[in-house]
């Protein structure tokens, strides 16, 4: 059953990655013809999902490096951000401070995943002194 499952992994991401694309640029188009700062968020966060899912059928093709997963999950953190900003942008308010401030310590906290374990741990224990 399993099986089953995995030989439609590929095709799956990968339709899902046309699509994305599809959409991004659909929004990209209605944005240079209309000029809503929404359509342009909307087509920034496809983007990122397009960066996410490929390089989630990259880590499936057994292209599995610290590199891979830091840009996974930026995109992921970047499709999540912009989608979410333009529809709040979309209703007419404002993003919230905290909501920004959220995404820039997530973003950082996965660019920290770059140092290995044992330098992470000696940073760490530098703050738990004060």
């Amino acid at each position: 059953m399993l099986e089953n499952a995995i030989t439609w992994y590929v095709p799956t991401i990968s339709a899902q990655i046309v699509i994305q694309i599809i959409m991004a640029l659909v929004f990209s188009y209605l944005y240079a013809h209309d000029r809503k700062p929404f359509l342009i968020m909307w087509g920034v966060g496809c983007y990122g999902w397009v960066l996410k899912l490929s390089f989630d059928l990259a880590i499936f093709q057994g292209h599995e490096t610290l590199f891979f997963h830091i840009f996974n999950q930026l995109g992921c953190i970047i499709g999540a951000y912009f989608l979410s900003w333009g529809t709040i942008n979309f209703t007419g308010k404002r993003m919230p401070k905290l909501f920004f401030i959220w995404v820039w310590l997530t973003a950082g906290w996965v660019a920290l995943s770059v140092f290995p374990r044992p330098l992470l741990s000696r940073l760490w224990l530098q703050s738990y002194r004060w």
